[in-house]
């Protein structure tokens, strides 16, 4: 579950910056923004959503999530 928690949200941020795309800078730039705080909210709503369920384990899905997000930094050392 925390893997979907952060794949979700960033999902969602790709989408909607690459929605701007060829447009002018201004634009562009808001999009980010736009994306960026949408992908906050959408991740604090997932939270909130599973915290919602019933025996949930805290440890597995912060382990799971932040596993997922580590992901990106991983990549970007081993494209370096």
């Amino acid at each position: 579950m925390g893997g979907i928690v952060a794949f979700l949200p960033n999902l969602y941020f790709i989408l909607w910056v690459f929605r701007a795309n060829g447009q002018n800078a201004k634009k562009i730039v808001n999009s980010f923004y736009a994306g960026e705080s949408g992908k906050l909210i959408l991740t604090a709503l997932l939270f909130f959503l599973i915290f919602q369920l019933p025996d949930i384990e805290f440890l597995p899905l912060l382990t799971g999530y932040v596993a997922a997000l580590s992901v990106f930094w991983f990549a970007l050392i081993l494209r370096w």
